[in-house]
């Protein structure tokens, strides 16, 4: 009987220490205030894949990966960008109220703002713009980057809630 509870608390000890391990194929996201500018600019940038996240008219977030990364997940939409679409887009981000989504970080007030987006090892593969302040960006293989859905910073609902 002593055995089982000493074996069965060391096997909670293996979950538990394992689940904390640190993620080695993540990567990040650092704001940017140069990445705000390169989508403020509305300029395309070379040698880049485009998506988005939510409505083409109103996306909640777009990415500009290094075309030499491929995008695995279902949450964003590829698109042959133009010119005239990102400025649409840059246009919406400008005009639409702060608050026009209650899912808008807290931290950014519901305006968009730029992130780059690093590899595992810390160099930047691509960049972020959005209204939403938290992305997962995973490598599960060499030049694969599976990204995950724009959200809110975990905790920051409840400064939201806090502060009403």
């Amino acid at each position: 009987m002593r055995m089982l509870l000493v074996l069965s608390l060391l096997l909670a000890i293996s979950f538990f220490v394992n689940g904390c391990a640190p993620c080695t194929d993540c990567g990040a996201m650092r704001e940017s205030h140069e990445a705000t500018r390169i989508f403020t600019s509305e300029k395309v940038l070379p040698n880049h894949n485009y998506f988005y996240n939510g409505e083409i008219l109103f996306p909640k977030a777009i990415l500009a990966i290094d075309n030499s990364y491929s995008v695995q997940g279902k949450f964003w939409t590829p698109i042959d960008i133009t010119q005239e679409q990102l400025s649409k887009w840059i246009n919406y981000t400008r005009t639409a109220p702060p608050d026009f989504d209650a899912s808008a970080s807290y931290k950014y007030e519901g305006r968009f703002q730029g992130a780059q987006i690093l590899n595992p090892d810390g160099e930047q593969v691509g960049v972020w713009y959005s209204k939403l302040d938290w992305g997962v960006f995973k490598f599960p293989e060499e030049n694969v980057i599976l990204v995950y859905p724009p959200s809110v910073r975990p905790g920051s609902e409840f400064l939201r809630v806090r502060d009403r």
